[in-house]
């Protein structure tokens, strides 16, 4: 069998050629499904006991058919809203499908080998066909390209879900306290256990689940942080919110400007008033990570106003908190958790003292461990043996990102394209290789350290100390100092007993500890007086700059949709084809036309910027060219000038009188014309 009775009636028997090539598959695959998306035809295929044993398949594929002779980036569009479509998200495999395709295979392969996040594996339709192609040649195509993806490799924050493992439950349990409870929380844990990607995977669940709710997550190692002064950052703070909601709501707010040190606390509450209601939210949360960069006593050398600045930032945080009734709340995520535990800094009371949950983030179990390494492993042509868990726990002790890079060491060194079977990897393949892993590693290690060394000296010493056996002076020195003991322990640094709970973490501070240290120590924080921070931009402009350009953005979006609306008949088809007339194609967008993919227009021209609708309208000045006036040039030149404020949506650069008054002159002329447009 190679097409489901249901599948063929209903879909397959009226398409031969389709019928053809899904039979092809009965190597390794039967076709449960049928369906058109767009210009493209997708199946769903589920791997026989073969596959499944060879590639550890557990899921049915998506296999997507192009009839077309040139095909393209929209393959991939369509691949990626249908596997995020929610009728499918739980069916079939995340990462690896299929791709049948008419088109040149070398441009084929080249747009594929681009993909780092997903293996498209693909086959011309001729191949699959072709009566000589051999009894392998499914399984040797697919070992081809499952094999030739590392994606042990990850060094950034995971930010889909087919790669994040092992932390569904704290993800879980941070969703319900912050959506449903309104509690702050605080996450904290070592560098690379996968903190940010934890914040990520919560900002995902609420926006995917809860409409009502808006995530904002603001990196505190970010200058616009560190190096402002608290009533400047709470400004950012409030104008990444208003970004945050236009983006993910589709709903603006006019918020207060020019924050001063008398003002702030003040402004920003009722800015924060203003989103709720605007935004007709249930809650906000504020998610700062690295919060060790604005802590007092503790942030780096551009951040040394942050021991005053602390108390009034969080006093304020804490206050809208609480004259919220909790609908604002906040998390803090970084290394260390004094941020929250810390009675007093400075004998100053600590805002956030016993106001909010802290949380550790653990090494990953045993268990999950296992499931990273034996899951990923099967998408990269890997089998390990069972041997290989606990020898990886015990030398990594669960941590990530450490286990990922040895892995990645391995895989770079074996041979996955057997299509028969995966490359088996025992314990042996990691000891062969010990040497290029402790190098790949090396590097890591130091940034794991590299926030003690900075932040936690005392800490770190005390880590040197029992890395070089003294676990008497260990266990006397927890027993008076017994918070950090148990951070150590909830770390997964070291357990109850004293050992080391990553193994190579003691190789590499009995090797390397004393010079890291020297190495690093001297520039952990400097002189920086406030005076020499950077100068803060009239805020109170950029806001009304920023405003008005949203009010000019929205005026052409409704005169586009009117305009070739009428032009078009309404017909969506159509109206699709003139915007496309009039879009520029960028390296960001190299193909325009896959916006429309599984889009309406309607939809498509919300994402559209101030100057792609500017050249809709010239691009069919016929059809605009009474509302302005009959004048193209004067039209250009006054969105020229208005498109100069989209500069503060990445630098609040200040602005010359010049360049405002232009702005303002641009404005008015625009709005008088667009005013005229139906609403």
């Amino acid at each position: 069998m190679s097409i489901k009775a249901d599948a063929d009636e209903i879909y397959f028997a009226s398409r031969p050629y389709e019928r053809q090539l899904a039979q092809a598959l009965d190597e390794g695959f039967d076709v449960t499904y049928g369906r058109i998306e767009g210009e493209l035809a997708y199946w769903i295929a589920e791997p026989k006991v073969g596959f499944r044993e060879r590639f550890g398949f557990d899921q049915e594929l998506l296999v997507i058919y192009s009839r077309h002779h040139i095909t393209d980036a929209r393959v991939l569009t369509t691949l990626e809203n249908l596997v995020h479509f929610s009728g499918l998200k739980h069916r079939v495999d995340k990462i690896v499908a299929l791709l049948i395709h008419e088109g040149d295979d070398t441009a084929v392969r080249a747009l594929l080998g681009k993909q780092t996040d997903r293996v498209v594996v693909p086959m011309l339709a001729a191949e699959l066909l072709d009566k000589a192609r051999g009894p392998l040649f499914l399984r040797s195509r697919i070992a081809e390209w499952v094999g030739d993806v590392d994606l042990f490799s990850f060094s950034s924050p995971i930010n889909a879900d087919q790669y994040f493992f092992g932390r569904d439950e704290i993800v879980n349990e941070i969703v319900t306290q912050v959506s449903r409870r309104h509690q702050n929380l605080g996450l904290f844990g070592l560098r690379r256990t996968g903190k940010t990607s934890v914040l990520f995977a919560v900002e995902r669940r609420l926006d995917a689940e809860d409409s009502k709710i808006l995530c904002v997550y603001i990196d505190g190692q970010n200058p616009g942080m560190h190096a402002a002064r608290w009533w400047v950052a709470l400004q950012n703070i409030a104008e990444s919110m208003r970004g945050a909601l236009f983006r993910k709501k589709r709903r603006t707010a006019v918020l207060n400007s020019n924050y001063k040190e008398d003002t702030a606390g003040t402004l920003f509450a009722q800015d924060i008033r203003t989103i709720i209601s605007i935004g007709q939210l249930d809650g906000i949360v504020l998610m700062v990570d690295e919060i060790e960069y604005i802590t007092a006593g503790v942030s780096g050398r551009l951040g040394l106003h942050w021991d005053a600045d602390f108390f009034p930032f969080w006093q304020t945080m804490r206050a809208v908190h609480q004259e919220t009734k909790g609908v604002f709340s906040f998390m803090v995520s970084g290394v260390n958790p004094r941020v929250t535990e810390a009675e007093s800094f400075g004998g100053q009371r600590n805002p956030i003292f016993e106001f909010v949950t802290t949380k550790f983030l653990p090494s990953l179990s045993h268990e999950r461990t296992r499931e990273l390494v034996r899951t990923t492993g099967r998408y990269c042509g890997l089998k390990f043996d069972e041997a290989v868990y606990s020898y990886l726990y015990t030398r990594y002790g669960g941590h990530p990102y450490l286990t990922r890079l040895a892995c990645s060491v391995v895989w770079s060194r074996v041979d996955r394209r057997n299509p028969q079977a995966p490359a088996i990897v025992d314990v042996s393949s990691f000891t062969a290789c010990e040497d290029q892993i402790s190098q790949r590693l090396f590097n890591p290690m130091r940034d794991i350290l590299l926030s003690l060394v900075w932040w936690y000296p005392e800490e770190y010493e005390v880590l040197r100390v029992l890395a070089d056996g003294d676990l008497n002076f260990y266990q006397e020195y927890c027993e008076s100092n017994p918070t950090l003991k148990r951070n150590f322990e909830a770390y997964g640094l070291v357990d109850g007993s004293g050992q080391f709970g990553i193994g190579a973490l003691q190789s590499f501070l009995r090797r390397h500890g004393a010079g890291f240290k020297a190495q690093i120590g001297p520039f952990t924080r400097g002189d920086m007086p406030p005076a020499l921070l950077p100068n803060v931009p009239d805020l109170d402009v950029l806001s009304k700059l920023f405003e008005r350009r949203v009010d000019t953005e929205v005026g052409l979006r409704r005169a586009v949709m009117v305009f070739l609306g009428v032009a078009s008949g309404f017909d969506q088809g159509k109206l699709a084809k003139k915007m496309l007339e009039g879009l520029r194609k960028t390296s960001e967008r190299p193909r325009p036309d896959d916006l429309f993919v599984g889009r309406t227009s309607r939809e498509v021209i919300e994402d559209l910027y101030l100057l792609d609708l500017g050249t809709i309208i010239t691009a069919h000045w016929e059809t605009f060219k009474n509302l302005f006036d009959n004048d193209r040039g004067r039209f250009q030149m006054n969105l020229d000038a208005i498109n100069v404020a989209r500069r503060i949506e990445a630098h609040t650069k200040s602005f010359t009188d010049a360049e405002v008054d232009a702005f303002t002159n641009s404005y008015e002329w625009l709005r008088q014309r667009l005013a005229k447009v139906p609403s």
